[in-house]
């Protein structure tokens, strides 16, 4: 119920706040709780030159569908939450959902694709990264991944990733991103603020479960900082 959700989050808050009194704690609920606040994600990234996609959220269709003509109908629709389906938002969409809309907010987000990627964080460094190859009918790829490869990413990007986690203060984090062939540009999508890893580190020959310990020894050995290279 409503009731009890609320109370087991005031818990968590609650206890989390204790404990950051005495133990330094990575990935606080401030910065966890982007993940479910997604609309404020954006806007905070983008006001600060992050590359994110455009995007609306409303409960006016109206609006949405203005929003889609804006963008030629490259705009796919999703709830204000995490692990939602994200699909497109076309005329099946607007007939589902045109009932739904006015009483619950969606938000419309530009769609980007051509190559997907996902970036693992820690402590402001990326540590590993690939590219999913999934079968493009559908817009969302998890849960539908073919294959993946390990890849370098290029400068531009890894300072766009290593930027956005820092404003948004998540530590720890897997990133999502896409280089979009319509724009020929990368757009950061989504930050997990407790991505798993063990499938990735196993295909890619990486041990994160070593690189995460490391961190919390440095994290612990320097006072609480959650940053490398020399940030507060």
């Amino acid at each position: 119920s409503l009731v009890e959700s609320t109370m087991l989050l005031g818990l968590q808050f609650s206890l989390v706040s204790i404990l950051g009194g005495t133990i330094p704690v990575i990935n606080d609920l401030n910065a966890s709780l982007f993940h479910k606040l997604k609309a404020y994600q954006y806007h905070l990234l983008h006001a600060q030159g992050v590359t994110v996609p455009r995007t609306l959220v409303t409960s006016c269709v109206d609006r949405a569908r203005a929003f889609v003509r804006s963008l030629d109908g490259r705009v796919v629709a999703k709830p204000n939450t995490s692990a939602a389906e994200v699909v497109m938002a076309d005329e099946s969409f607007f007939a589902k959902n045109g009932a739904v809309i006015p009483e619950r907010p969606f938000i419309f987000q530009q769609f980007v694709s051509g190559r997907s990627y996902r970036a693992y964080v820690i402590g402001g460094r990326i540590v590993s990264a690939g590219e999913f190859f999934f079968d493009r009918t559908y817009v969302d790829w998890r849960e539908r991944i073919e294959r993946y490869e390990v890849v370098e990413l290029e400068e531009e990007t890894e300072e766009q990733i290593s930027r956005a986690v820092e404003i948004l203060g998540l530590g720890y984090c897997a990133v999502d991103f896409e280089y979009d062939t319509v724009t020929r540009k990368y757009y950061l999508l989504d930050f997990n603020p407790g991505g798993l890893y063990m499938g990735w580190s196993k295909m890619a020959g990486v041990d994160i479960p070593a690189l995460l310990v490391d961190y919390f020894l440095f994290v612990l050995k320097n006072g609480g900082r959650i940053w490398y290279d020399n940030k507060a």
